[in-house]
């Protein structure tokens, strides 16, 4: 027996009771009902169609140079070549150089119809001597679509700063939609 509402199928189960009299005794026998359930879960992946535009600028110290930094136009890659200017005889291995530092800042526009944000593993890796702050900014959050989106990263070059390549990623997921 079963019951059709629009959106769910709701099954009454029942069972049934019976009694029988029999030379004095009462006997009652029940009939218990199992359900099983079997089949197959299924999960499909959608592609979203978001996409991101990608703005990069920076903030130069005096002595490190930021200003070599370009975008893809599918802004899929980062190309930054950072400049370091090392005073001779400086203070100690381990001591920052004044003015050693810069500042990234990214501004992602969603072109997409998702939300997005800028994923916290997402980070930039250099040689050794320099150091890296994670990504921060209200792009980690999230980004509706068609809206802008914040990030920051600091570098800064210490006195033992060495030559070498940099690599990282910027990771952009799909936010979670906050429920209210």
């Amino acid at each position: 027996m079963g019951f059709v509402n629009n959106h769910r199928r709701v099954l009454t189960i029942g069972g049934i009771v019976g009694s029988t009299l029999a030379l004095g005794g009462v006997a009652v026998a029940a009939i218990l009902l199992i359900t099983e359930v079997k089949g197959e879960a299924t999960v499909q992946e959608v592609r979203t169609s978001n996409s991101i535009q990608l703005d990069v600028t920076s903030q130069d110290g005096p002595y490190l140079d930021c200003q070599n930094l370009d975008v893809s136009k599918d802004a899929r890659l980062i190309t930054f070549n950072p400049k370091l200017t090392k005073p001779v005889g400086g203070p100690n291995a381990s001591n920052v150089i004044p003015g050693g530092a810069c500042t990234i800042t990214g501004i992602v526009t969603n072109t997409g119809n998702t939300t997005i944000q800028v994923d916290p593993s997402s980070g930039f890796f250099f040689p050794k001597g320099w150091e890296v702050t994670p990504v921060s900014g209200n792009a980690t959050r999230s980004i509706p679509a068609g809206k802008q989106g914040q990030f920051t990263v600091t570098i800064t070059a210490t006195d033992a700063a060495q030559p070498g390549p940099v690599s990282g990623q910027i990771v952009y997921a799909e936010a979670a939609t906050p429920l209210y």
